[in-house]
């Protein structure tokens, strides 16, 4: 009686199948790399397909007796799409329903069988058969004379074909063995957790993990998850495994942490996701006099455990240190915490601590480096000058030390300001070099090329930045803001959308949608996003009622009109918008009164987008315009 096979259930969409016996998904034949819950997700949404899935139901059938927030399941369907191809092919799989669900979209073909369906190739294995298996195969019964012959042929043949395969295998196992380990591999370095119970210094534990970041992303072989994506795993009953799968790594560095004045304890693991085993584990107590010497220790355990050949820049950028003083360390950390919060607020609070780091070492150049970019921030904070100090800190941070790609990266962030658009490139291409996996180097120069109306090399480069952090919010509106320079509307509103549905309600965001939809002439939704801007949110809730009237009467100059009379009436806000102001007028087709404004804010602040910026491409055969654009050193 033949023995029934386990039901084999394939569903179709594309070039993608889902293998649910094996819990694999594959595209071309090809097996993609999906997380448990990104595969259990994908498999709920595909066995539903053409129907809605509660949040809640996904939530409970993915996470089954485990409380997660929401925001899992957004990440989770993000990275869902992105594998699928979605910001890439133009073609929807998962569509969002808001405040309800997901419904999968894509046509699903399903196919049930009991032992494989014809022309579906299965995965190959390689049996090498044993000696046991040879004698089973052999007839017990003494054979004739010929059958000795022709069975003594077969065995001959059968044996010369096994040790043909031994002999192969055994080949390519040493090749594999003795060939330097070259492959790339990832790795996520998680926020440090408080080693006791007497406090947390957020500052201290990010830093850290920041530190460590950049001492390992020097090196090639290895891919590191940027600070912006693993800050988010810093609860301290963090499972490490957990965070390592939802980051699709291959290996996970977690510790603990306390300083005590020049006193530094730790425990530190790196684990590997492919069977939860630790590689290493570290305890620095009494051994370890400084933070410097358990990094040290840290990165040198790292590159040993996973068995990376360093080249001797390698070796002189993981030894390096950029201060000997704890102290000064200390405010750097806490001066690049406050200055990822990306607020003026923020800024102005980092600022505060990089000079106090620089007090306590006058030689420290990144220090330097990094209070250049605190005064980059605030020109565009403030939509005013750079202000000399800029300039100051990264004169300072290349004189003591010229090697760190952030102090390339601030020296091409001022030469854009100041319209030195050659010698802007050259610092940015420099900062690259240095640190090829420098995960700002690739937004300020896609914010270059975007300048230089190099939009598909721009709208390249942002997506290379998103693919190092792919959560970032910034990263995917930035995407959105290339797109939209790059003419291409629908392709920017549709990753407008992608970026609200990771920060809802983000103004820059609905400010790029607004854009687009307008460039398209779809008014109606173009007037729904501008109310959600920050162009208009200051107003109040009123303003926008009025606002809505306005366009409903008078259609949308009459829009553009009302908003005019919002920014006479309340100065303030008008003076702190005059590139606003002349978007205003060139809607309300006024040119005469658009090009005073547009002087008037480019002496506010420099208007290097100008000359991109699809909206202005109605004003370009003006000589105005193009007088406007050639004192700004750009070709019309």
């Amino acid at each position: 009686m033949a023995i029934p096979q386990p039901t084999k259930r394939f569903y179709e969409f594309g070039p993608f199948r889902i293998n649910s016996i094996q819990r694999v998904l594959l595209r071309d034949g090809e097996v993609l790399a999906v997380t448990p819950k990104q595969f259990d997700l994908l498999l709920l949404l595909v066995e539903n397909h053409g129907g809605v899935v509660e949040k809640g139901r996904l939530i409970e059938e993915v996470w089954p007796e485990t409380a997660v927030e929401e925001g899992n399941l957004t990440t989770n369907i993000y990275m869902l799409r992105k594998v699928l191809g979605e910001d890439t092919n133009g073609q929807q799989y998962i569509q969002t329903l808001p405040r309800r669900g997901y419904r999968f979209v894509g046509e699903v073909r399903e196919i049930v069988s009991g032992d494989g369906r014809p022309g579906v190739k299965e995965p190959v294995e390689l049996h090498l058969v044993t000696r046991q298996e040879q004698e089973a195969v052999l007839p017990r019964e003494a054979p004739t004379r010929g059958g000795r012959e022709r069975l003594g042929t077969k065995w001959r043949l059968a044996v010369a074909g096994f040790a043909l395969v031994a002999v192969t295998a055994a080949v390519v196992f040493y090749w594999i063995w003795s060939k330097p380990n070259t492959a790339v591999k990832t790795i996520a370095v998680l926020p440090f957790k408080p080693l006791s119970s007497d406090g947390r210094d957020e500052a201290l534990e990010l830093g850290m993990a920041d530190t460590l970041i950049n001492k390992l992303s020097g090196i090639r072989q290895i891919i590191v998850r940027p600070l912006a994506v693993v800050r988010k795993y810093a609860a301290l009953d963090q499972d490490p495994l957990v965070a390592g799968r939802e980051l699709g790594v291959d290996y996970v560095l977690t510790g603990n942490l306390q300083m005590i004045g020049e006193k530094t304890r730790a425990n530190v693991r790196l684990l590997s996701l492919k069977d939860g085993t630790t590689i290493w584990a570290e305890t620095c107590d009494e051994q370890c006099s400084n933070v410097f010497e358990l990094q040290d220790a840290i990165t040198g355990q790292i590159v040993a455990g996973l068995a990376i050949e360093l080249t001797g820049e390698d070796k002189k950028r993981l030894a390096k240190h950029y201060t000997a003083s704890t102290d000064a360390y200390r405010a750097y950390l806490r001066g690049r915490y406050f200055l990822e919060k990306r607020t003026p607020q923020a800024t102005a609070k980092s600022i505060e601590y990089l000079e106090e780091a620089i007090r306590l070492d006058p030689n420290y150049g990144l220090a330097y480096a990094t209070l250049a970019n605190c005064y980059v921030s605030t020109s565009f904070f403030q939509r005013g000058r750079l202000p000399d100090e800029a300039k100051q800190a990264v004169a300072k941070a290349l004189e003591i030390d010229d090697t760190p790609a952030e102090a390339h990266a601030a020296l091409g962030n001022i030469r854009l300001i100041e319209g030195d658009w050659s010698g802007a490139e050259r610092a940015f291409i420099r900062a690259r070099e240095l640190n090829p996996n420098y995960q700002r180097f690739h937004l300020d120069y896609a914010h270059y090329l975007r300048l230089m109306k190099r939009f598909e090399e721009a709208v390249a480069e942002s997506k290379r930045v998103l693919d190092i952090d792919p959560l970032s919010v910034l990263y995917n509106r930035n995407l959105a803001l290339a797109l939209y320079f790059a003419r291409r509307y629908d392709e920017a509103i549709e990753q407008c959308r992608k970026t609200l549905e990771l920060e809802p309600g983000l103004p820059t965001a609905y400010r790029w949608l607004a854009m687009s939809y307008e460039q398209k002439g779809l008014y109606d939704q173009a007037v729904e996003a501008w109310l959600k801007t920050m162009q208009f949110t200051v107003y109040g809730p009123e303003a926008g009622a009025a606002l809505r009237e306005a366009y409903a009467t008078s259609g949308w100059k009459g829009f553009w009109r009302k908003a005019l009379d919002l920014k006479k009436a309340r100065p303030k806000q008008r003076d702190a918008d005059l590139y606003g102001l002349a978007e205003n007028y060139a809607r309300l087709g006024d040119k005469d009164q658009a090009f005073p404004w547009l002087e008037k804010a480019r002496e506010q602040f420099p208007l290097i987008w100008l000359n991109c910026d699809p909206f202005w491409d109605g004003l370009r055969s003006d000589p105005r315009y193009a007088d406007l654009v050639q004192r700004m050193g750009l070709e019309p």
